[in-house]
């Protein structure tokens, strides 16, 4: 994955010269859990069962395309129990650590509904970010695990 990943930053950063950059959530199903990858988005979101919602944590990589040379991402390994759900968001959707911390503190007290769960995480999200976003892109990816 780290050579698909150098390899594709060299391309996207040789394309535009510099003057193009793009972020990259990458989710790695695993057995017995998940491989999250990180390229300048911000962090992952992890919901457990029991509504403990928790920003995943990874060191700050630069998006694809940022550098030519000497590109770094972080991954993370979770193990994710059935129930669990796994958020990506980009920064028109929320941006920064206060909009998470909105976020999780709302969805802890609130907890989550029996149906239509996606559409009330993504409600939520918006309320958090309203006031946080870039306007350049909205985009959320939903995992969930199954039991």
């Amino acid at each position: 994955m780290d050579y698909f990943l150098s390899t594709l930053n060299q391309n996207i950063f040789r394309t535009f010269s510099g003057n193009q950059m793009s972020s990259i959530s990458i989710a790695l199903l695993l057995k017995d859990g998940i491989k999250l990858i990180n390229c300048g988005s911000p962090s992952w979101v992890h919901i457990t069962p029991d509504i403990d919602v928790d920003s995943v944590k990874t060191q700050i990589s630069n998006p694809l395309g940022f550098e030519e040379k000497n590109f770094q991402t972080d991954t993370k390994d979770l193990k994710v129990l059935p129930g669990s759900i796994i958020l990506a968001h980009t920064d028109g959707v929320m941006d920064g650590s206060q909009a998470r911390r909105n976020f999780a503190r709302n969805i802890k007290a609130a907890g989550l509904p029996e149906s239509d769960t996606f559409s009330y995480l993504k409600r939520e999200a918006v309320l958090a970010g309203a006031n946080t976003v870039l306007p350049d892109d909205f985009t959320l990816l939903f995992l969930k695990k199954s039991t």
